[in-house]
């Protein structure tokens, strides 16, 4: 019984520990900014490496969930990358898309800060509701997950701009493929998006 709870929760204790570790470590040193960003990026690749291991996840569900993690990246490159991927295969876009969902999900705190997830997962959903119907009717189940991103504020975080705009796109993208020729149901939306440019231009 112990071995089955162990297989079942014992990855995702280690990864708790594992981050609760790190953020000890950072109050105490500064900033991960001021550690060496290079042995601290390889040991939490390898822990995430570690743990989807632990869970079985196959070869495409590693790099999909790898892609999405909150994992400080170049995000652009990585979720370029894996939009290419879904685009060429439907399994991976089925797969990256439940994913993509699933991070949003995450709690966001001050100790474990979900934003780079959050942006990454709004960055794919954002891209390939523009090309494929598929993933646009699947969002579409998830409007209400997804508006809550659009408002997303966080002190200290340089992306919080990025994904409300991301967030809002989506909103425009599938209330435009639902109501194409109504005007009064997309007005709160692009008031969303008009409010977010003039933020980022410093006129509001």
């Amino acid at each position: 019984m112990l071995v089955g709870v162990y297989a079942r929760d014992g990855p995702g204790l280690i990864y708790s520990y594992w981050l609760l570790c790190i953020t000890k470590c950072n109050k105490w040193r500064g900033s991960p900014e001021n550690l060496n960003m290079s042995a601290y990026s390889i040991c939490k690749k390898k822990i995430l490496g570690l743990k989807y291991w632990a869970m079985g996840y196959s070869k495409s569900e590693k790099f999909i969930r790898h892609t999405l993690s909150n994992y400080e990246t170049d995000a652009l490159k990585e979720v370029g990358l894996l939009i290419s991927a879904a685009f060429m295969d439907s399994i991976i876009l089925n797969q990256a898309l439940k994913v993509a969902l699933q991070r949003l999900d995450a709690s966001d705190s001050a100790l474990f800060p979900k934003h780079v997830q959050y942006y990454k997962a709004l960055l794919f959903i954002q891209k390939v509701c523009m090309v494929s119907s598929v993933a646009e009717s699947e969002v579409k189940k998830h409007h209400v997950k997804i508006l809550s991103f659009a408002f997303y504020r966080k002190d200290c975080c340089s992306l919080d701009i990025s994904i409300r705009i991301s967030s809002t796109a989506i909103l425009k993208q599938i209330n435009k493929s639902n109501t194409p020729k109504s005007h009064t149901h997309t007005t709160f939306i692009t008031c969303l998006s008009h409010s977010y440019i003039n933020d980022v231009l410093g006129e509001v």
